[in-house]
């Protein structure tokens, strides 16, 4: 019994110890929507889509500005309405502090021909 235990043990430690390839595991959680270009794109994580009423929805997304750096928004959209806007932002930057914003913006019309115009057609069949 007390070998059994020890193996158990062992098998545990190495199973905890072994890294995980971390790259692989974002890629499968966040899923692209490229743009016309194929430049603009947008991530989404489909696990993170929750209703926040009558067909809105909030979903976690990832953007990157001109220098390819990413910023990170909890969106909301309104299906109803053909609407989105920011609910939370982070941007991360090299040798910059976090920026972290949670104040929802203003509500925008959805661009049909546009990584967001394509997450809504996903979100609000």
């Amino acid at each position: 019994m007390r070998k059994l235990g020890l193996v158990f043990l062992i098998l545990l430690f190495f199973t905890l110890a072994t890294p995980r390839n971390s790259t692989g595991a974002a890629s499968e959680r966040w899923k692209a929507i490229p743009g016309e270009n194929g430049e603009e794109r947008i991530l989404y994580d489909p696990d993170s889509i929750i209703p926040s009423g009558p067909r809105v929805f909030r979903v976690w997304i990832i953007g990157f500005d001109k220098d390819h750096f990413p910023r990170k928004s909890l969106e909301e959209i309104d299906c109803s309405n053909k609407i989105i806007r920011d609910v939370e932002v982070i941007v991360e930057r090299p040798n910059k502090p976090v920026a972290h914003s949670i104040t929802p913006s203003d509500w925008t019309r959805v661009v049909r021909e546009s990584p967001r115009g394509e997450l809504f057609k996903i979100l609000c069949r």
